[in-house]
């Protein structure tokens, strides 16, 4: 794995402006919240969202970010009945990728301790379970613990911080579909490295603001909910993790819904809260599975992606 750490987005971090052909320093608007990642009080609009909320952007380290919430209880409540039958299913394509994904992490394997933060119904370390692994998982949302509980996962209702794991415990760290959630990703980031042990792997998915999807769509990206606080950027995701105590960190992007892409070009309105379509996505996921133009086109298209950094999905492979 090749050190791919990046500086502090320079572009963001200094949000140049072009006047009369003068290059000069745009000042930041006031704002009362910090940065939920450097703390940072320097930050701009970027742009209102079909919701009824404002983006902002800070001018320190890049990351995108509302301030819906006001304190931890408010979001936790929040997630009280996040889980329902509906959202606990688990596509035999989803199982393929987690059997695949599992298997790449089998260097890791020491202690034969891996964590998923954000664990959700389980789906994945129940994979990682009938690979040998110990499971561990933590989540906030009260509604997913029937269900880890039939499958026997060692499970935490909570923040990763207050579970209290011991130090240097866990060989991987599966994080998927989380940070974008929290009001403070710089403490998870330090607590996954803390807990990590030399040598360990964190993996790491979030949405990337940076994404041809989001410049397409501006306030229709479908990623933008009061649920997701937090938009990270390749250069930003990069910025945080390293600085959280991670000595190899690779970035890149992957992915792209044509379904999105279809819906930047149509004047149909998209209504507040539409956010992701999961019926659709899954029937072109079946479809790109089952036929093999479809499949070389996907992977075409992420070698762009990944090239460009426009990808809907940042990928972070970070040693500690």
């Amino acid at each position: 794995m090749t050190n791919t750490m990046k500086s502090k987005d320079s572009i963001a971090a200094r949000d140049l402006v072009n006047v009369n052909s003068t290059v000069v320093f745009a000042a930041p608007d006031k704002a009362s919240d910090p940065c939920p990642s450097c703390r940072s009080l320097a930050s701009r609009f970027a742009q209102h969202v079909a919701e009824g909320f404002k983006i902002r952007k800070c001018l320190s380290c890049g990351l995108a970010f509302h301030t819906e919430f006001s304190n931890e209880q408010e979001l936790r409540d929040y997630y009280t009945h996040y889980y329902r039958e509906d959202n606990l299913a688990f596509s035999p394509i989803t199982d393929a990728r987690f059997q695949s994904l599992v298997s790449t992490f089998e260097h890791y394997r020491a202690t034969n301790h891996m964590l998923d933060v954000g664990c959700g119904s389980g789906h994945f370390l129940k994979v990682a379970m009938e690979k040998g692994w110990g499971a561990f998982g933590t989540e906030i949302a009260s509604g997913a613990f029937d269900q880890l509980a039939k499958l026997g996962i060692n499970s935490f209702c909570g923040k990763l911080e207050s579970a209290n794991y011991a130090g240097e415990f866990f060989d991987v760290v599966y994080c998927s579909e989380v940070i974008e959630h929290l009001l403070d990703p710089t403490t998870l980031l330090r607590e996954i490295a803390r807990i990590l042990r030399p040598g360990g792997l964190l993996y790491l998915t979030t949405p990337n603001f940076n994404s041809l999807s989001r410049r397409l769509l501006a306030s229709r990206w479908r990623v933008f909910s009061k649920e997701h606080i937090c938009y990270f950027t390749p250069a930003s995701l990069a910025g945080a993790t390293g600085e959280a105590g991670f000595r190899k960190v690779a970035v890149n992007t992957r992915n792209i819904d044509p379904n999105e892409i279809k819906k930047a070009f149509s004047r149909k309105p998209v209504e507040a809260g539409a956010g992701f379509q999961a019926a659709e996505t899954e029937e072109l996921r079946e479809r790109i599975e089952t036929m093999p133009a479809l499949k070389l086109a996907k992977n075409i298209a992420n070698l762009l992606l990944r090239a460009t950094g426009t990808g809907d999905t940042i990928v972070v492979w970070a040693e500690k």
